[in-house]
């Protein structure tokens, strides 16, 4: 009887050691945290870096992250007491303007699925698809018409009540941007024959205008005087200009000033235009039969 009480002791001792010991390798139950090391919205090309901080997280647990963006699972063994730095990047901007992102956990005492996961989201989003309505003016020779031009372009996930890139943005018209020799004549822009082309509005805030804050804006009214018949095939054509926060005209905005870009560039800013043209064409006037 002795012996089978201190053989029940003997084993009770090497049961809270053992106990112990796996305690100590695993940490205890673990509960998610993290923290994003770059700002979690941006534009494409867009690396996001962030940081594991699991509660009770020790070296050998096991982080799987799925990015969300149809790339492998990725796994990473934290080597510290802290947890793990990771990193992404995403090249395109998603039809749904972001990312889901989950964080899976595991370790000794934590099999993998028995975690709370992670579930954020990284936004990420690209520059606008322009366009300029109508893409072509037929005028028939002969007629006079007044016209505009209408910036008809598809914002970048603009307008959107979530992941929303509702930042102002910045265009130009420009006119008179074709070819001088078979330009169309005497053409008046906002009732003004322009005394050189390209021409631009010479209004202050308007090269470019800023802010915008939708499309469809209205270019300057043009004019175009009746035409003769050696002017059949002319045209006068028109540019439209688009930037915003991914290629911003300015990439510093918190001087106040919206229009003075870093580079000292106030034709293209700090970053490449998305450009669009529209033209207005004399064509053959219908002969009656």
């Amino acid at each position: 009887m002795y012996y089978k009480k201190f053989g029940s002791f003997l084993f009770a001792i090497w049961f809270l050691i053992f106990s112990h010991q796996v305690s100590a390798q695993c940490g205890g139950v673990l509960e998610p945290g993290f923290k994003f090391l770059t700002s979690s919205r941006g534009c494409a090309p867009f690396t996001v870096n962030l940081e594991t901080l699991y509660l009770s997280s020790v070296p050998g647990t096991v982080y799987f992250i799925n990015w969300g963006d149809g790339t492998p699972e990725q796994s990473v063994t934290q080597v510290n007491a802290i947890g793990v730095g990771i990193s992404h990047v995403y090249p395109n901007a998603s039809v749904d303007c972001g990312y889901n992102l989950t964080i899976d956990a595991s370790n000794a005492c934590n099999p993998r699925g028995s975690v709370v996961e992670i579930n954020t989201q990284v936004i990420v989003w690209t520059r606008d698809v322009i366009s300029i309505n109508p893409q072509e003016f037929r005028v028939c020779q002969g007629f006079a018409t007044n016209l505009t031009f209408t910036d008809n372009s598809q914002w970048n996930c603009f307008p959107r009540a979530t992941r929303e890139n509702n930042d102002p943005r910045w265009i130009q018209w420009i006119y008179g941007t074709g070819p001088i020799a078979n330009q169309i004549a005497n053409v008046q822009v906002n009732s003004i024959f322009p005394g050189g082309y390209p021409y631009v509005n010479p209004a202050p805030n308007t090269n470019p205008i800023y802010p915008v804050l939708a499309p469809g804006q209205l270019s300057l009214p043009i004019t175009v005087p009746a035409t003769t018949v050696a002017e059949i095939g002319d045209e006068f054509v028109v540019t439209l200009k688009n930037w915003n926060q991914c290629n911003a005209y300015d990439n510093n905005l918190l001087d106040g000033n919206a229009f003075n870009p870093l580079n000292g560039d106030l034709i293209n800013g700090d970053n490449t235009p998305q450009v669009i043209t529209g033209r207005i064409l004399i064509v053959p006037s219908p002969q009656p039969t």
